[in-house]
């Protein structure tokens, strides 16, 4: 719903799609016409005075046009010896109407009204425990305190190809892993 930010006689919706779908028999200056005569509508509470001398000047017709057209915009509206009144525009009226009622006593009460967050409409799960992970042995030795967590790098390199290229790391970086190493432990 779009927000109506004044009094709705400074503003009147337009649904395009009903106005469309009822008035594509008319040509240009009958929409400009059927337009003058719904916003005036509107405007005067939903219904005009059943006057053919004001209608006219209304609708910007002169009086030979508008005996012309009269028949087809009173097809538009309930038309009785006193008024011309519009069902749509009425019914959009009670709405707008509504509407402002809502927001005005909402602003009575210091704004719009709260949706209620999760935590005030539910009550809150208590936390379910967590798993305790049963550990399994694992298939490699796990460094006990104090040995390095990589293992010493061989001495020679050229000795042992396969372990540099493995760990993808040469002498000197296990030199600065080991002392890193060395520098966390805890005193005993």
């Amino acid at each position: 719903m779009a927000r109506i930010a004044a009094a709705p006689d400074t503003w009147m919706p337009l649904w395009i799609g009903a106005y469309l779908a009822n008035t594509l028999h008319l040509n240009r200056a009958q929409h400009g016409s059927y337009m003058s005569l719904i916003m005036a509508c509107w405007k005067a509470g939903g219904r005009l005075p059943a006057n053919d001398a004001t209608l006219a000047t209304i609708a910007k017709c002169s009086d030979r046009e508008w005996k012309a057209e009269r028949a087809t915009f009173a097809a538009f509206f309930d038309v009785d010896p006193e008024w011309w009144t519009h069902p749509r525009v009425m019914t959009e009226l009670a709405k707008a109407a509504a509407f402002m009622e809502r927001q005005s006593q909402n602003g009575a009460k210091g704004g719009r009204p709260r949706k209620p967050t999760e935590t005030q409409t539910k009550p809150k799960p208590e936390p379910k425990p967590i798993p305790q992970k049963t550990t399994s042995p694992s298939p490699s030795p796990t460094p006990s305190r104090g040995e390095p967590l990589l293992g010493s790098p061989p001495e020679d390199q050229e000795s042992c190809p396969i372990a540099a290229r493995a760990t993808g790391l040469g002498a000197d970086a296990h030199d600065i892993i080991a002392r890193i190493a060395a520098k966390k432990r805890m005193p005993e």
